[in-house]
């Protein structure tokens, strides 16, 4: 997605994994990544199995999330869902964007509507 998002589409888009973060905190990348950022996408795949056999997203991108959403505010920090991937309850009632897994590029088009919709002409 960063890659279609910044090769395809001329956006200026970075993700955590792809970026060189030595002798910085989680913490201390994730507070620049959210100051700096005017647009996120968190995405949730289902990498973590619960109890019952359930997956959900690992704890950390949760926690990311409310950051983001919290600093950006939910139009701004959207979430990116893998259909098998469970949500969880402090988000109900905000629309996401959903995925079949290994199939992200389908929201592509929907991703550039709402950066399009909160940067018009950007």
């Amino acid at each position: 997605m960063r890659d279609d998002l910044r090769d395809l589409h001329g956006l200026d888009a970075f993700s955590f994994e792809t970026e060189i973060h030595a002798g910085q905190s989680i913490a201390e990348v994730l507070e620049e990544m959210a100051s700096t950022a005017g647009f996120a996408l968190l995405v949730h795949t289902g990498e973590d199995e619960t109890a019952d056999s359930a997956l959900r997203a690992r704890q950390n991108v949760i926690h990311e999330t409310g950051l983001f959403q919290g600093t950006l505010g939910p139009k701004r920090a959207l979430v990116v869902r893998e259909e098998q991937c469970e949500g969880f309850s402090n988000i109900d009632g905000i629309q996401e964007l959903r995925f079949e897994r290994g199939h992200i590029r389908e929201v592509t088009g929907q991703v550039l509507a709402a950066i399009e919709r909160e940067f018009p002409g950007h």
